[in-house]
């Protein structure tokens, strides 16, 4: 409770709800999907946080959301792979295939906010971006209409072979 999330396709009214409900109603948290604009007039002392990523494409991911393009990740990080865990998690986010919505900590799931510092312990919830071509995806027994699942996904979890053997080298 306490928090206003603004998430239309249109990013401008986001920002312009968001600082609505920021002024009439004083909520603890605002949070808007808004490109960042450096020629904006956003003002810096404005109580509206980004929420998500910044410079989200929201309108491509409603298509993969549509499409059902994407999958629904849960993973948690731990103080063995701390850093390695956030590089790879940065990493996907910076190429445009992962949006980290809702993080859990101490008990408390929120949103997500664009500059999210993260800690050990910390439970991230995200959507993933699945490119493989709605054919393929049939052929290897997904329904048309797959309802989103919460599960760890390999494509986070699992540690890429190339690193791993250069690592070694």
């Amino acid at each position: 409770m306490g928090t206003f999330l603004a998430m239309t396709n249109n990013g401008e009214v986001n920002f312009v709800l968001a600082q609505r409900a920021a002024e009439e109603f004083h909520p603890p948290r605002v949070l808007a999907v808004f490109p960042r604009d450096p020629q904006a007039n956003n003002s810096v002392n404005s109580k509206v946080n980004q929420a998500f990523v910044s410079d989200v494409a929201i309108k491509t991911w409603n298509e993969y959301l549509s499409d059902g393009r994407v999958k629904l990740g849960t993973t948690t990080l731990n103080a063995g792979e701390f850093t390695t865990q956030q590089e790879r998690i940065q990493e996907k986010i910076r190429t445009g295939v992962l949006i980290p919505l809702l993080v859990e900590r101490e008990d408390r799931l929120q949103i997500t906010p664009a500059h999210q510092e993260w800690e050990v312990g910390d439970r991230i919830i995200y959507l993933l971006h699945d490119p493989r071509p709605n054919l393929l995806k049939r052929l290897s027994g997904a329904s048309q209409s797959t309802p989103l699942v919460l599960e760890k996904l390999p494509e986070l979890e699992e540690v890429p072979w190339v690193k791993v053997l250069s690592a070694e080298l």
